[in-house]
């Protein structure tokens, strides 16, 4: 039983919305510092390095991040399935033990 209204439902996804325009922003402008500044950095590593490049790393790091996100995002779900239907499963007990007083 859901007991979230319409307006906070729409103030969430308000909040929501502006938090993400935010940090879109916030990004950016360090985007536009760090194409600023990083000209005096070499844009290519050594001929003799071997490792991964660094964009490759975060990447990487990225893609098993939401896969840590999307996990615990599947755990939180059914947590609250398990514990909303105990909590709906005591609520009904109560109200059946107070009809029959």
């Amino acid at each position: 039983m859901s007991v979230q209204t319409p307006e906070i439902k729409k103030a969430v996804a308000e909040a929501q919305k502006q938090s993400l325009a935010a940090l879109a922003q916030a990004n950016e402008a360090m985007l536009k510092i760090a194409e600023s500044a990083g000209s005096s950095f070499p844009v290519e590593a050594p001929s003799s390095w071997t490792g991964p490049l660094v964009k490759d790393v975060v990447s990487s790091s990225y893609d098993f991040a939401g896969k840590v996100l999307a996990e615990q995002k599947a755990f939180a779900v059914r947590m609250t399935e398990i514990v909303g239907n105990r909590v709906e499963d005591a609520r009904r007990n109560v109200a059946q033990a107070l009809s029959a007083e």
